[in-house]
């Protein structure tokens, strides 16, 4: 602390001038505050926060602060002690969390509209809001005019492909329509369907797993 002389804190009330000084002991720096009477031209010590570290029933050398209050006014000594608990746990500085990562989210829609868009986003809430200002400003075309039951799912990774058996979950449903096909293919399409080829605008898959084997190839 600075040797200046530090000015005293004053307040004035009907019974006198309140004031908090700077206690002078640099073992035990702190602030009292007290009473002052200009008619009587004394001082009355009302408290006492201080700086410890020698109290004699703590452990020597622990730091504390401590309060001391005289409630009557005719007696020297104070009245009681308080000794200021958990200081070090509230100033504590605490690792910031570390901030959510984002994730690739695939958003699709219910089953009586077909579409999907991915999205980052660090939940599947947001995901959904993501995709739905997507359509708003007109970023993403849904098969339907109606934006209605959206739904998202993290989108899963995809591994390499390697030799063996291989099964994994299908989200998604799988949506086939002529013009992404040869008529060939799109002749296949239907006929493992049941359907014919020359009437069949739209075939939707709802596919629970998909298992495959992969060779060793040429």
């Amino acid at each position: 602390m600075s040797n200046e002389t530090v000015k005293d804190l004053r307040v004035e009330t009907p019974l006198g001038v309140l004031f908090a000084r700077v206690q002078g002991d640099p073992d035990h720096p702190g602030i009292h505050v007290g009473l002052r009477s200009q008619a009587a031209n004394q001082d009355l010590l009302l408290t006492l926060v201080e700086f410890c570290e020698d109290e004699g029933d703590l452990p020597d050398g622990k730091h504390c602060i401590i309060t001391r209050v005289w409630d009557e006014a005719m007696q020297d000594e104070y009245a009681y002690r308080h000794v200021h608990k958990g200081i070090e746990d509230f100033f504590k500085i605490e690792d910031a969390p570390e901030p959510v990562k984002a994730k690739a989210y695939t958003v699709y829609l219910s089953q009586l509209q077909y579409g999907n868009v991915t999205v980052e986003a660090t939940s599947k809430k947001e995901a959904e809001e993501k995709a739905r200002a997507l359509y708003k400003q007109g970023g993403v075309e849904w098969h339907d005019e109606e934006l209605t039951d959206l739904e998202a799912s993290v989108e899963s990774v995809k591994k390499p492909l390697v030799e063996g058996y291989h099964k994994e979950a299908v989200v998604e449903p799988l949506i086939l329509e002529p013009e992404d096909w040869s008529r060939q293919e799109w002749s296949t399409l239907c006929k493992l369907c049941s359907l014919p080829a020359d009437r069949a605008e739209r075939i939707v898959l709802h596919v629970g797993e998909m298992e495959s084997y992969i060779g060793k190839g040429e």
